[in-house]
């Protein structure tokens, strides 16, 4: 469901900043390693702090039954974690842990696709305690 050609527009709040980002990106998902591999390459205008390109990864786990789920950007942030997906919701729920510029984190967040061409997306970082909200992310992404 995530294979094709992807845009769309975020919003972002930093802790560190109290006004809302306003972004767009585009990206590109389709698999590789026979179909064992979804490999998305995007590249994302986060306003005023300037561009970024990323590049996820996703395998199917067969021991934990779980997608496993890789992301690094070229700011050197990294992340992994698992997702699973309620097929009654349309809805892809996500968790784990990420280290930047910005520290180590923690992030929670969820994927519903609305109709087979938009997904409405959401993701919480926290630190790793927990504790102190470090960044919330929201957005819608169209296939083209």
């Amino acid at each position: 469901m995530w294979v094709g050609d992807w845009e769309g527009d975020a919003e972002m709040k930093l802790a560190v900043c109290d006004e809302m980002i306003k972004g767009t990106g585009k990206s590109t998902a389709k698999w590789m390693c026979n179909d064992r591999l979804l490999v998305e390459i995007g590249e994302a205008d986060m306003g005023g702090l300037g561009t970024m390109q990323m590049m996820g990864v996703w395998a199917y786990d067969t021991k934990a039954k779980k997608y496993r789920n890789w992301w690094f950007s070229e700011h050197g942030d990294v992340g992994v974690s698992t997702a699973c997906y309620d097929e009654e919701s349309k809805t892809w729920k996500m968790s784990g842990k990420g280290s930047g510029p910005c520290g180590n984190t923690i992030s929670r967040g969820t994927a519903k696709f609305v109709d087979d061409n938009t997904v409405e997306w959401c993701f919480t970082e926290r630190d790793v305690l927990g504790l102190k909200k470090m960044a919330e992310y929201r957005g819608t992404s169209k296939r083209k």
